[in-house]
């Protein structure tokens, strides 16, 4: 008779799947979404196998728990963010599925009388350290994040975030443009290029933030729309052309922690 599997051993299973995803989707899904396919269905499948070994579980109804409770996870954690869906997205999700089930059929036909195997063991460590980095990482954005470095620039950034449903600004841009604001009436910036191109309620983010700058005092040939980014990595990509035409070597960011 097979022993169980312990319970803990099954929440590492899923912190060691699910981090490494976490790690994987905020580092590649929107510069390379091919390749972040790619390295889900195949790094997916050995991390699975690896973790398969480790439980000790031969049963493939093991395999579509776990996979159900990751795809769980990714919808709740989409659900309680501020922040437009990233996680879920239907097409990851099956490769996900796939991989796990995947991996468990691999990681049976692999698995050796002596259980668990030293590579498999280090495999499950190596991504339960990968999942580390993605709380860390969190951590020191929070703290590092809330550090003011003001200083005198040739222009300002402004991130754009997500509109609510009617197309208004949402308190995270409000604070964002209002102290961009600040600094264009103090002089430290001459300049504003207000960056989002995502659009609600037949606005986009740059515009309803150019509305919110104007009202703030900050005169209209001092800002600059750019209305093509829907995400982070794309604001910097988009505005560095505005800011090279503008001359800007030095460049405040604005966002929040």
């Amino acid at each position: 008779m097979t022993p169980r599997t312990p319970p803990g051993r099954w929440v590492l299973a899923g912190v060691g799947l699910w981090g490494p995803w976490v790690f994987a989707c905020e580092s590649w899904r929107e510069s390379s979404p091919f390749q972040l396919l790619v390295l889900v269905a195949v790094g997916g499948t050995l991390l699975a196998s690896a973790w398969r070994i480790v439980l000790r579980e031969s049963t493939v109804s093991g395999a579509l728990r776990l996979a159900a409770a990751l795809v769980a996870i990714d919808l709740l954690v989409d659900a309680v963010s501020p922040y437009p869906a990233r996680l879920f997205h239907v097409g990851f999700e099956i490769a996900r599925v796939g991989s796990v089930v995947g991996g468990w059929t691999l990681g049976g036909r692999i698995a050796s009388n002596r259980w668990p195997t030293r590579p498999a063991v280090a495999t499950c460590g190596l991504s339960l350290l990968l999942a580390a980095i993605v709380p860390g990482a969190m951590v020191f954005i929070a703290v590092d994040g809330a550090r003011d470095r003001t200083e005198p620039a040739d222009a300002a950034l402004v991130l754009g975030f997500a509109l609510d449903e009617s197309g208004r600004a949402q308190p995270e841009m409000v604070g964002r443009v209002e102290h961009a604001a600040l600094l264009e009436r103090r002089g430290v910036v001459t300049r504003l290029v207000l960056s989002g191109g995502a659009a609600r309620g037949g606005h986009t983010e740059a515009s309803v933030m150019r509305d919110l700058a104007l009202q703030g005092g900050v005169p209209a040939d001092a800002l600059m729309l750019e209305e093509a980014a829907r995400s982070t990595i794309e604001n910097f990509a988009c505005a560095r052309p505005i800011l090279e035409r503008l001359g800007a070597r030095r460049v405040l960011v604005m966002t929040e922690p």
